[in-house]
């Protein structure tokens, strides 16, 4: 047998193994799915149930990161709608049952003997004008309350509108398991490697000088006192805020919530009970982990179960 055809027959049994490995071991392949959206801007695609890294991503059939949300409320049902981006979503890295939604659901359901429900409406990267889209194509879902997982950033995030980044949002399967994991991961872990890196087509620009959100918050506000339904602001500090929190943003949301009646939560307290040094608790610069999740669920539990959040004005 010649040494090219071992070479052929080595470099198969390699691609082999490595999408093997890529699609059982890693769960690659199947990405949980984006779809665009023409109000939204985009959305996580409805009616997914997908395994990533060993991690659940159940998607209900209303894009949202939750269980099934029936149309009527259940006899005594607490129903809150939580609103956010990456850090409330979690990402293929945090499985179903860590999300802090589905443990204040079944924390506080546990307490009150009777069906609560925490929809979880998020996508990476999503900013108020997506909540004002989403809320303005699905409605309140008769809702107890509504609230807003927000950075600092959010105050000058709006919707772009532009062509999803497949690298960020993939819209359809890949064409395998392995090329997913060079194409998507590959740049990422391997900085060096920039075979397959490719920038983001749909980032909008943001100036953290200009309140670019205010509009669409102001117009979210106004829906919900319109229907009577109370809001709550939760803050969530990147890392770095954690230790030095000086920037435009925290202070515009936080005077926005007070000109609106509108509690403003910082998380950074609860993120502190779970341990002192908070930098266990994220798994990057602005995500947190499943720890950092059990500090979001004890601020969410904490403030539903206080009856916290007021009708804005």
């Amino acid at each position: 047998m010649s040494k090219f055809l071992l070479a052929i027959i080595f470099a198969c049994a390699l691609l082999i193994t490595g999408e093997a490995f890529s699609l059982l071991a890693l769960g690659l392949g199947a990405p949980p799915l984006s779809i665009a959206h023409e109000t939204i801007e985009y959305m996580m695609a409805p009616g997914q149930d997908a395994r990533r890294f060993g991690n659940r991503v159940l998607v209900n059939e209303f894009g949202m990161r939750s269980q099934s949300i029936a149309t009527n409320l259940q006899p005594k049902e607490l129903r809150v709608l939580a609103f956010g981006d990456s850090v409330l979503n979690g990402g293929s890295q945090t499985d179903h049952e860590a999300l802090a939604t589905t443990r204040a659901a079944k924390r506080l359901a546990a307490q009150r003997q009777a069906p609560v429900t925490i929809a979880n409406i998020s996508a990476g990267s999503w900013g108020p004008g997506n909540h004002l889209g989403y809320i303005s194509t699905y409605g309140l879902f008769k809702a107890d309350m509504a609230l807003f997982v927000l950075s600092s950033h959010d105050a000058s995030d709006e919707p772009a509108f532009g062509p999803l980044d497949p690298l960020t949002h993939p819209t359809a399967a890949p064409a395998s398991a392995l090329l997913e994991g060079l194409e998507r991961y590959a740049p990422r872990y391997l900085p060096n490697w920039r075979i397959f890196s490719r920038a983001a087509p749909n980032e909008s620009e943001q100036n953290p000088e200009e309140f670019r959100s205010e509009k669409s918050l102001t117009a979210i506000m106004q829906r919900l006192a319109a229907d009577g339904i109370p809001a709550c602001i939760l803050l969530h500090p990147a890392l770095a805020e954690t230790i030095d929190r000086n920037g435009p943003g925290f202070d515009r949301l936080l005077k926005f919530a007070a000109k609106h009646n509108i509690p403003a939560l910082d998380l950074l307290p609860y993120y502190r009970t779970i341990s002192p040094d908070v930098a266990l608790l994220y798994r990057d610069g602005i995500h947190i982990n499943a720890k950092g999740q059990e500090g979001l669920m004890l601020a969410l539990v904490g403030i539903i179960d206080r009856k916290a959040c007021k009708i804005p004005i």
